[in-house]
């Protein structure tokens, strides 16, 4: 259903990718829009960048890493909460001086919901085979 459809509270982006998709969320729909972040992506990036011994590569990712800073600060601005995975996160998005609401939604699965799939230990284990999706080795 598109956004003109009906009437919504909250639109949730789910990760930094699909923020290009905040101007087209608030021309269609009055709804309140929550960027739910697995991670500040800079702070990877610049991680990247330090442990890497490549001094090309290290350029490249610095670079990498301050445009998405720069992009992430932008966003930050545009939405109106942001919805983060870990308290950690949480830090770092207040450490931004970050003043819109946020919180932690830590991300869960009830483990008695799930059976654990049997390992067998003694199963050969094939390298190096392809198969197409009829689940014939070419």
């Amino acid at each position: 259903k598109s956004l003109t459809a009906e009437s919504y509270d909250l639109v949730i982006l789910e990760s930094l990718f699909t923020t290009p998709y905040i101007q087209t969320a608030r021309s269609y729909s009055s709804a309140k829009i929550v960027l739910r972040s697995h991670n500040l992506e800079h702070i990877i990036w610049k991680r990247l960048a330090n442990e890497t011994h490549n001094p090309a590569k290290k350029i490249y990712l610095n670079l990498l890493s301050n445009q998405l800073k720069k992009y992430e600060l932008n966003v930050i601005n545009e939405v109106d909460g942001i919805a983060c995975i870990s308290v950690e996160d949480e830090k770092k998005y207040q450490s931004l001086d970050y003043q819109k609401p946020i919180i932690c939604a830590p991300f869960g699965l009830n483990i008695n919901e799930y059976t654990p799939a049997e390992k067998n230990l003694m199963k050969k284990l094939d390298f190096f085979t392809l198969e197409l999706w009829t689940g014939n080795p070419i």
